[in-house]
């Protein structure tokens, strides 16, 4: 199995955005998130769409905004659609890849990147299946005052596959990252640098 490169290099440092005027606007929904392109909610920082664009082309969906992870940071939810999609994120959403970008004082960075695998800067999350995941189910669960928005991915069924359940996402404020949790929903689980043992180890 290759070594874990993916996140080696700053994603999104090189894309730039001017800093005055940045700081993001308070959300009138709960939690202070809103739902993406389309919703009416207020835009935020100057450049996302730009930024969206260049991970995901011009497809791409903004599904979420705001300080999705109360850390004090603008982050972004967005995603490459599986197949047109509309309504509630609650009800869950079909796609092919997905990335969490933050703020940062002269630009985004990437702070989560759902794929063929589940992964942030440390390495893939607990529960990512060995093999590589062709599609994915997004549903954006309650947000927590310490831990920001829970998101839930769940790898889509592939003919002779046993399914792999969901694995559930928040941010973790002691070491400043996505992580996933247990099964009950309550600590969370260091990443593993390579998947060459299985990762399935929420239930």
């Amino acid at each position: 199995m290759n070594r874990f490169l993916l996140f080696a290099l700053p994603v999104l440092a090189c894309v730039l955005v001017p800093c005055a005027g940045c700081q993001a606007p308070a959300d009138s929904t709960a939690g202070g998130t809103t739902a993406g392109a389309g919703s009416g909610g207020q835009e935020g920082p100057p450049g996302v769409q730009a930024v969206a664009e260049k991970l995901f082309g011009s497809k791409v969906r903004v599904l979420l905004k705001g300080d999705l992870a109360h850390n004090g940071r603008y982050h972004v939810l967005v995603l490459d659609p599986r197949a047109p999609v509309a309504g509630d994120p609650a009800s869950g959403v079909a796609f092919w890849r997905a990335a969490v970008i933050q703020k940062e004082d002269k630009g985004w960075m990437e702070v989560l990147r759902c794929d063929e695998y589940l992964k942030n800067s440390s390495g893939y999350l607990r529960g990512t299946p060995l093999a590589p995941v062709s599609g994915w189910q997004l549903q954006v669960g309650p947000a927590d005052d310490k831990r920001g928005q829970q998101l839930s991915f769940t790898p889509l069924p592939v003919k002779g596959i046993v399914s792999v359940p969901a694995i559930k996402v928040r941010w973790n404020p002691i070491v400043n990252r996505y992580q996933s949790l247990d099964a009950a929903n309550q600590t969370f689980l260091a990443e593993l640098p390579l998947l060459e043992t299985p990762a399935s180890e929420l239930r």
